[in-house]
């Protein structure tokens, strides 16, 4: 027993002496990939903010382990057009969501490098995250035309914002945590600046199909009946310094 704890004591050594601390900050381009039956939405790239700390642990001179710790901001931006038949026209509706998803998260990747002459580096990592989600907000806007513009006092239009309530009980909008898979492709400098691109691909359904109030203005109104989802997908572009 005394051997194991040696070895175990002499590996975390090992891998801590060639364990490098790095610090990022970049932008995600986020969607969300929503699924229901009848009309889509056309779902846009919304930009937000990413940073966080990682923990690179070789193993070899060519692949290492490397968790991190992040904030990242997702969500997605949706809008929608119809129209109905009433009394006084038609009514033409255009309706515009952009919502967002703010999580702390904790990806791991297996990464694999390519050791160049001049100190530099090329990596590429595959892995996935967990994340929880901190806070969640809707803006949105909401316009009603009646008659083709012909009579702008019949018009309605309206805008705010809406907080989205988080949790798995009765009349919350959004789960709190969502997990994934995620890549990256990369170049460091042999002075540990780096700079990569990645994506993370969302598996989690993350609204709660018994409540779309968070989503009423751009899902149809008989979408309570068709078991919506809604997924992340973040295409991501951050610079970094290992120390």
């Amino acid at each position: 027993m005394k051997k194991i704890g040696l070895l175990l004591a002499s590996a975390f050594v090992a891998f801590g002496a060639q364990a490098q601390w790095g610090l990022f900050g970049g932008v995600n381009f986020n969607h969300q990939i929503d699924h229901y039956q009848g009309p889509s939405t056309t779902n846009q790239i919304k930009v937000g903010a990413a940073a966080g700390v990682q923990y690179d642990i070789s193993l070899n001179k060519n692949w290492s382990i490397m968790p991190a710790l992040e904030y990242s901001l997702k969500g997605g931006e949706q809008q929608r057009t119809y129209q109905y038949y009433a009394a006084d026209g038609i009514h033409q509706i255009q309706l515009k969501d952009k919502n967002s998803l703010h999580y702390v998260e904790l990806p791991v990747d297996v990464v694999y490098k390519i050791n160049m002459a001049n100190g530099s580096k090329v990596f590429i990592g595959v892995g996935g995250y967990a994340s929880v989600l901190l806070s969640a907000y809707s803006n949105y806007k909401y316009k009603n035309e009646v008659g083709g513009g012909d009579n702008p006092l019949a018009d309605v239009t309206a805008s705010g914002t809406r907080t989205l309530h988080i949790g798995d009980k009765d009349g919350d909008d959004v789960h709190r945590f969502d997990f994934g898979l995620n890549g990256m492709l990369g170049y460091q400098m042999a002075n540990g600046w780096f700079v990569r691109g990645g994506v993370d691909v969302g598996v989690f359904n993350i609204i709660r199909t018994d409540n779309i109030g968070a989503y009423q203005s751009t899902l149809p109104s008989t979408v309570t009946s068709t078991d919506p989802t809604s997924k992340n997908l973040t295409y991501n572009l951050s610079i970094g310094y290992n120390f």
